[in-house]
């Protein structure tokens, strides 16, 4: 894998990232690509510039990037909700400090806001957005429409529910917009074809996203840390996975671009738990069958997902084999020996190594002796790769300090944008709620 990406892998990541978010429940499914579709026609037919037609399409796809509970994204397909700037404010929180996606981080955090010409400005004392009034409505939409194709003549009732709320709760020339696409029969049925997300990636332009190529490592860890803070009990774990995978294959000789390429796959090892509800992961005591089975289940989407990104390469195998073990006890596929990648058992090691000396929620983290005993035991019993075991063992005490880097920095991360988060939100229910 290049540690360059350029602005159509973006689009791939981004549409993979957006894709997680609705495996969390059968009733989301292609909801942000949906919202997305329809977001970007209407901003087509109100003659918005190229650039802000990107700005919206991306603002779709992580639209609801904010909502981590099963309990509110299911709540976000009433047509009217309780406090919908919760998971708004939390997606701006969670993006505003990236500069690829800070436009689109003010857009989602408006993208509820009912149209007030009268008060049309945000907490910033900046205008709100024409993007976030047109995902407004496009999300509406997607909603009324429901999750499947058979929503013959619900066309008729969107239009009519839409209308009666021009001018109040949506934009007027949005839903103009809407009403002179409304014509064509198409424009309702493409929404759910199964290209749906091939036909968004010919509505992006790459002259405004990137003038030249970009590195895939920050984007990584933008989504490595959307997928930690759903929970505090994971807050820090996929950094301090990358750092110590990274750390172990410089211990083990590989190359430059290998040891990037297994950073990156320390960030997106665990994507697939994206599609976990957060009710599972924060469950205090012991999970259930069902439950068990469902966390089990990350890894598959883990791999899925990332075969979506070519362009990672053997990152992705790396990424999706971190739970196999040489014995053939891990899963999903039950490999062993040689059907386990050697990168793929220092991302394994790496994970383990994280989850054995992080504090847990019902032990400490595990000093060095209990540490390397464990590893040791796990080694010996044909779990863990011997010669990698023996890396971390020779370089216990700075693989100790780069995790423990790693993992203060996005602790203060963490604790920085969940400090800001109350207050943002009373903010934004001061300024938006009439």
């Amino acid at each position: 894998m290049d540690a360059r990406t350029s602005p159509a892998v973006l689009f791939n990541l981004v549409a993979v990232f957006s894709r997680a978010m609705d495996l969390v429940s059968p009733l989301v499914v292609d909801h942000h690509k949906r919202t997305a579709w329809f977001a970007v026609h209407l901003a087509e037919e109100m003659g918005m510039t190229k650039r802000m037609i990107n700005e919206v399409l991306f603002s779709a796809l992580l639209h609801d990037i904010g909502a981590f509970s099963l309990r509110e994204r299911l709540d976000t397909l009433q047509f009217e909700f309780h406090n919908p700037h919760h998971h708004a404010c939390l997606g701006y929180i969670l993006l505003k400090d990236f500069e690829l996606f800070s436009r689109e981080a003010k857009i989602i955090l408006a993208h509820h806001t009912w149209w007030r010409p009268e008060r049309e400005e945000d907490i910033g004392g900046e205008r709100v957005p024409v993007g976030s009034h047109v995902i407004h409505l496009a999300d509406r939409i997607a909603i009324l429409l429901g999750g499947d194709d058979h929503f013959s003549g619900r066309e008729k009732e969107v239009l009519e529910t839409v209308t009666v709320r021009r001018g109040t709760v949506f934009m007027p020339e949005a839903v103009d917009a809407l009403l002179g696409l409304a014509q064509n029969g198409d424009f309702w049925l493409r929404a759910f074809q199964p290209d749906l997300e091939e036909q968004l990636r010919q509505k992006v332009d790459p002259r405004f996203l990137e003038t030249g190529s970009m590195d895939l490592e920050p984007v990584a860890g933008l989504f490595a840390r959307i997928i930690d803070y759903r929970s505090h009990f994971t807050a820090t774990h996929s950094a301090g996975v990358a750092a110590v995978a990274e750390a172990l294959a410089r211990y083990l000789g590989f190359s430059e671009i290998d040891c990037k390429t297994m950073k990156v796959a320390g960030f997106l090892h665990d994507l697939g738990k994206i599609a976990i509800p957060t009710e599972i992961l924060e469950k205090e005591g012991r999970l259930d069958r069902r439950e068990y089975h469902r966390v089990q289940d990350h890894v598959v989407y883990t791999r899925e997902l990332l075969e979506e990104v070519p362009e990672l390469g053997h990152g992705i195998r790396w990424a999706s084999q971190h739970h196999e073990r040489l014995n053939g006890s891990g899963y999903p596929e039950h490999s062993s020996g040689r059907e386990i990648s050697f990168g793929s058992r220092v991302v394994a090691m790496a994970d383990i190594f994280t989850a054995v000396t992080e504090d847990r929620p019902y032990r400490k983290g595990l000093d060095r002796e209990q540490s390397l005993s464990l590893l040791r035991s796990l080694t010996e019993h044909g779990h863990l790769d011997r010669e990698i075991f023996q890396a971390v063992e020779n370089n216990f005490a700075e693989l100790s300090q780069v995790w423990k880097s790693a993992r203060a920095q996005s602790l203060e991360d963490f604790r920085s944008r969940l400090g800001c988060f109350g207050e943002m939100q009373e903010r934004c229910l001061e300024a938006w709620t009439w």
